[in-house]
Formats: C-alpha cells, structure tokens, sequence
C-alpha cells in the first residue's frame, strides 16, 4: 500500500447488507435516488471483487455503507488507477470514511499520507496516531509507518525504528525487509553499515516481487522500485561489491522502466557524465524530463544546469533560472545555491543581491555548509556597491538664486 494519507470529506453509516454480483454490474442496472444510491444485484451472494468495479459502481456501493468500497475509492484517487485523475483530497475523504467504519487498512494508508504530506501538511504526530491503529489492527505495515516516522524525526531513534521495520520485516512485510536492508547498508541503528545483509535483504524484496502474497497490490512497487535503485547506487559505488557501472545501470532501468523518478533521473545522470557509456545528452535529456514530468527536485536541477552549461541544449539563463526556482521550490539546497549564484552574478535575471542573499540564507537554514561564505562574499558586494553609488553622488550643495 503507498505511503501517504488525507482528511475527512464525508462520514458514512454502515450496516445495511447488500447482496452483490461479483461481476461488474451493467449501468441499467444502477439507480440514482435522490437520497440514497442502490445498486440492484440480481440475487447473486457471491463475493465482490472490488478490483474489478469501475468507479461509478464502487460509488454505490461506498454510499451504501460498504467500508470497502469506500477503501478501494481512496486507493484509486490516491494513485491515479484506473485513468482516474489523482486527487489526495478525494482520497482522504474516502479513507476516512473506511476507517470510521474500521476498515483494516485505511488507518495505515492516512498516515502515510499525513508523512508524506499529500493532500495535507506534514504531521508527524499525526502519522503517528494513524499507524498505531493500523497495528492495533493487525496491518503489519504499520510497524514499517511508525518505523519511518521515528526516521522522519531525525537522529537518535535508530534502533527503535530498526526494531519496528525487523516486526513488519518478520511478518514478510516487503517495505519491512527493504528498510531493515536500508538501515543495514546507512548502518542506522546497528554499530556499522552491513553491506552484505543489505545486499541480501535488496535482493530478497525484487526476487518476491512477482509474488501476489507477497505483494499486496501490483500498482504499489515501492520497495521493488527503491531496491532496485539501492543495488545500482551500491554498485556504482563499489559498497560490499565490487564496482560495475553496467550492472548498475541495469538496476537503474529496471526501476527507470517502472516509473521510478529516482532512477530516471540516475540514468540522466549516467549519460550525461559518461559513467560506463558514451556521454548522450540527448538520451541524458530524455530520462531527466521523464524524472522532471513527477516534480522529482534533483532532475529539474540537472535540466536548469544542462540549460546553463549548453550540454545538449542551446545555453539559456533564463531556462536554467526557471528550472532552478522549480528545484528550489521543493527544497532542493543545490538549487537554493544556484539560484543565489545566479541573482549574484545576474545571469539569466537582472544582478540582484539581496535576492541571491535570500537564496543563500534560505540554504544556509537547511544545513549548506558553503552558505555563510557566499552570504559573507555579497554582502561585502552590496556594501562595495552602496560605497560607490554614493561616490558617484554629486558633492556640495545646490544654491538656489533667488531675485534681487
């Protein structure tokens, strides 16, 4: 199940049984009432597969009290299914109706929701509340929520996160057994990083991908697609294998292949900078705006540098501002730096320091470590350029005759 979560659109009263046809029900057989929505099912008891139901058909079911309607509505706004526009929103407020009726796995999917701040702002607290009760539960993935949330806040809860990935990782959670590989090759909550057991773990959640009971829906490749990248960066750096850029990039591709921002932009990176192929800018290009296309900050970055530059691209300042403000506006630092480096030296935009120092601040709050060396460097140029404003200022003062 994805990793987000949402707010409350509308309560629903459960508890009217309705008997429903396991297949999909023809659109003559659904009546709109004025203040209910029924759907007429033939006689036939047998299960729903909610899968299979269209969104108009999930929606009579859901107005009518069927918890997992509701759940499957939130699931469909929340990714997109089925060329459903994505709507956080929508999907909050149908998760919140299928945890008021206690669905067992809307709690988990609102709190990841309220940790990645989708549809809402970024409530750790929050997240928190909502993945507790998806272990009261019994939803493993809840250990794997409280587990990064405890992440989320920073240094000093590793072990305890490490403890809650390990519950979900034993339960044959796959976003467990990813994160506990996770934490084993950053070696968070352990004494040092165990390359080895991270390799295994990575490799343990891909060979398990294909397996329905294991993963629990096929449009949630969370783990796979971030094991993937995890393997080509280690093989990329050469961490506990020995370092292979055409391995690596196989890893990238397989994820890249998958939608995956994050690989896609790797693989921009891996033509642009020639690491194991011939430098193709034009193919660097194409996999960056893929990553771009999902607001992925690094790629738009790499574009506005691409711009800067001319590497496969006419030279354009304004283009590299414009992706520039786009990275930044998602918190990328490097573009937070770039953007005080260009409104520094007004390339691209008119020269204008005090722009390029709310840049350089706005990095230096978010740990740039060059920050206060550039903060310094323009303001000694805002004060040089203040000094000879008033050099060129005309001395004396102006008599003003007056008739005799």
């Amino acid at each position: 199940m994805k990793k987000r979560i949402f707010q409350s659109i509308l309560v629903i009263i459960f508890g009217v049984g309705i008997a429903v046809a396991a297949f999909r029900v023809p659109k003559d057989k659904i009546e709109t009432h004025p203040i209910t929505t029924v759907m007429v099912a033939n006689g036939d008891d047998s299960p729903v597969d909610y899968g299979t139901l269209s969104e108009r058909e999930l929606l009579v079911l859901a107005y009518d009290g069927d918890k997992d309607a509701a759940y499957r509505l939130g699931v469909m706004y929340d990714y997109g299914l089925d060329d459903i526009e994505q709507s956080f929103s929508k999907a909050i407020g149908w998760y919140e109706a299928a945890d008021a009726a206690n669905h067992p796995n809307a709690a988990c999917a609102l709190g990841y929701l309220y940790l990645n701040g989708c549809g809402v702002s970024v409530n750790l607290d929050v997240a928190e509340q909502y993945f507790n009760r998806a272990v009261a539960f019994d939803d493993m993935e809840g250990y794997v929520g409280l587990g990064r949330v405890l992440l989320a806040r920073g240094d000093g809860y590793g072990e305890e996160a490490l403890s809650y990935f390990n519950k979900a990782n034993r339960a044959g959670v796959v976003d467990g057994i990813y994160f506990v590989g996770y934490l084993a090759e950053k070696g968070i909550g352990i004494d040092a990083p165990n390359y080895d057991r991270a390799i295994a773990l990575y490799n343990r959640v891909i060979d398990r991908y294909d397996k329905p009971e294991v993963f629990q829906a096929a449009y949630d490749t969370y783990a796979y697609d971030n094991a993937n990248v995890r393997l080509g960066i280690m093989y990329m750096q050469g961490l506990g294998v020995e370092r292979d850029l055409s391995v690596s990039r196989a890893y990238f591709k397989t994820a890249a292949d998958n939608g995956y921002a994050m690989a896609q932009y790797y693989l921009g990176v891996i033509y642009e900078s020639g690491l194991g192929v011939n430098k193709n800018y034009d193919t660097a290009f194409e996999w960056l705006e893929l990553s771009a296309a999902q607001d992925y900050a690094p790629a738009l970055n790499q574009i506005g540098y691409m711009y800067f530059v001319g590497e496969g691209v006419d030279v354009s300042f304004e283009q590299a501002v414009y992706y520039q403000k786009l990275a930044a506006a998602y918190g990328l630092v490097k573009a937070q730096v770039n953007l005080g480096y260009l409104y520094e030296n007004g390339f691209g935009v008119e020269q204008d320091f005090d722009t390029a120092l709310t840049y350089y601040r706005m990095a230096e709050s978010n740990g740039y470590d060059g920050a206060e060396e550039a903060i310094m460097r323009v303001t000694a140029a805002q004060e040089e350029q203040i000094i000879e404003e008033d050099a060129n200022q005309p001395s004396g003062t102006l008599e003003i005759g007056v008739a005799q």
